[in-house]
């Protein structure tokens, strides 16, 4: 005798009750997704009477995976079930087979598909099609919700991962701007604001970009927005977000020719928003810590349509990352800053390994030690003052540095008045020519700089040389040796030990104002990649502690 209606709808309530529970208790369990499954798909093929049963769908690692019950379904059998449902408006279909009808159900929710689900029935079952296809879309319904909080766990997990890859740039503008291409893969939004500012900004030092939807349309000192400047030269963090909407709005508008209704102070938030084609928004701040809750940004969402708390939950993810991004800005990056120029910088902090690239090694470099000609003199007869000699120090070394940077070298240390440079780390991969020629390059332009544009600082101590009428000058050595080259010490300074470079120290002695020492080893290198270069006589020189004299040759800086 056939089922009546209200049979059918017990028994769907009652597999209903009993997929609920199974995946209730695999929830509170948390367990691993095919034991979840497990405990639904035996239950599935048990009302419908079916020898196969499978869901299609991602694991939690996002990969496609197939769970099943019953003998493993056939590729082709998987992929003629996705086609069933990829049909247009078709979220369940069935389809004759030879004694069988394969039966499939979309699973998605709010338009998002996760998956299938599907089930093989002989033709001889005693259930009607319809009932069948309604008990497979009670199993779906169940299914749906418990895919999608796995699936949106583990994409917010990894999009997490990636953020915080991305704002691991130590230019936190150009993190900011990868992260948000990350989580434009995820989610879509019409207007973020982020606003923030760095331990090392002047105080009243704000930054913001603005994007709309995933276009960086405002940067600051880049493509700036007047509007905003003007607001956030008042006050950051105290700005309302309806406020910073409205302005980034009106430069949008500005720049585009668009027209925007005048809007009055009087208007309400939500008034303000909804003028401007707003339906809703987010607001974070950005806190530097918990002692002083100091606000050091603020991350805005703006959306013409309402937020779900997926999109809430991914920016707030965001704003977590940047703010201790913010709080932490480049800790690493400064300290690596104090030995590499930033391009090298970001290439270091731009390997997951960057750490072994500076371990201690062998290697082969080229050496720079650039020391103030007759700095005694000018530092006892002339400035006098400590906090004078000082000033000297500073102006030379900041440009030596700079200089040793521009030409691909490493800032070792400053000794006194001489800064001693290293070529090749933290890479290795320029030759030793190459690293030769550009160790030469930059004493030469240390050499001319010291010379010619040293003296027209306007840096008082500077001034008071030359106005004594003593030159100033520098003697530089240089050379290329073995060496032991990485982090050493409890400070991990970055460093190089080797005769070879204590040998550049001597020669660097022996140099007068203005003149570049080559060993003789170096002078090779540097012919190899720069044939023009010229050099002196060959010269020899006794010097403490060494058996040989060392033979060296002068550089005419203008050659290189």
């Amino acid at each position: 005798m056939p089922e009546t209606e209200l049979e059918h709808l017990r028994r769907r309530l009652a597999f209903q009750a009993r997929l609920d529970d199974a995946l209730e208790s695999a929830s509170v369990r948390r367990v691993p997704l095919p034991e979840a499954l497990g405990g639904c798909l035996p239950a599935l093929l048990e009302v419908l009477g079916a020898t196969q049963a499978w869901v299609e769908t991602l694991d939690e690692g996002l990969e496609p995976c197939v769970f099943s019950e019953g003998p493993a379904p056939s590729d082709a059998l998987v992929e003629r079930a996705q086609q069933l449902v990829g049909e247009e408006g078709a979220d369940g279909a069935l389809l004759e087979l030879e004694g069988e009808t394969l039966f499939a159900r979309r699973l998605d929710v709010a338009g998002r598909t996760f998956g299938t689900l599907a089930a093989l029935v002989p033709a001889s079952a005693p259930t009607p099609a319809s009932e069948l296809e309604a008990l497979l879309h009670v199993a779906a319904e169940e299914l749906d919700d418990y895919l999608a909080a796995v699936r949106n766990a583990r994409e917010k997990q990894r999009l997490l991962r990636e953020i915080h890859e991305e704002l691991r740039h130590p230019i936190v503008s150009e993190g900011v701007r990868r992260a948000v291409a990350r989580i434009d893969d995820t989610v879509r939004f019409d207007l973020l604001i982020v606003i923030y500012h760095l331990e090392e900004d002047t105080q009243d030092s704000v930054h913001y970009l603005v994007f709309r939807g995933p276009e960086l349309e405002f940067a600051t000192g880049e493509r700036v927005a007047s509007e905003l400047d003007s607001l956030l030269a008042e006050s950051a963090s105290a700005s309302q977000s309806e406020v910073l909407i409205r302005n980034a709005e009106l430069e949008h508008r500005r720049i585009t020719g668009e027209q925007l209704d005048p809007l009055s102070a009087e208007d309400e938030s939500e008034e303000l928003l909804r003028r401007l084609g707003y339906e809703d928004y987010l607001e974070t701040l950005l806190i530097g810590g918990l002692a002083d809750g100091t606000a050091v940004g603020k991350v805005v969402v703006g959306s013409r349509r309402a937020l779900t708390t997926y999109e809430r939950d991914v920016f707030d993810l965001f704003a977590d990352v940047l703010q201790k991004r913010c709080v932490d800005y480049s800790r690493t990056g400064r300290e690596l800053h104090r030995t590499f120029g930033v391009p090298v910088v970001v290439r270091l902090l731009d390997q997951p390994d960057w750490r072994s690239l500076l371990a201690p090694r062998a290697a082969e470099i080229s050496i720079l030690y650039a020391d103030v000609s007759s700095f005694t003199r000018l530092s006892e007869q002339i400035l006098g003052e400590p906090a004078k000699v000082g000033e000297l120090i500073e102006v030379f070394s900041r440009e030596a540095v700079r200089i040793l940077w521009e030409q691909g070298g490493v800032f070792d240390k400053l000794v006194g008045d001489c800064v001693i440079g290293l070529f090749g780390p933290p890479f290795y991969d320029a030759s030793p020519a190459e690293r030769a020629h550009a160790c030469a390059r930059a004493a030469a332009e240390i050499s001319r700089w010291t010379k010619h544009e040293l003296p027209k600082s306007q840096s008082p101590a500077i001034q008071e040389i030359v106005a004594a009428g003593e030159p100033l000058g520098v003697a530089i050595g240089i050379n290329h040796c073995p060496v032991s080259v990485g982090t050493f010490g409890p400070n991990h300074d970055f460093t190089a030990f080797s005769p070879g470079m204590n040998n550049a120290a001597r020669l660097q002695g022996l140099a007068v104002r203005d003149e570049v020492l080559v060993l003789e080893p170096m002078r090779a290198l540097i012919e190899r990649e720069c044939p023009q270069a010229r050099f002196s006589e060959v010269r020899t020189g006794k010097v403490k502690n060494v058996a040989e004299p060392l033979r060296y040759y002068a550089l005419d800086v203008d050659s290189v």
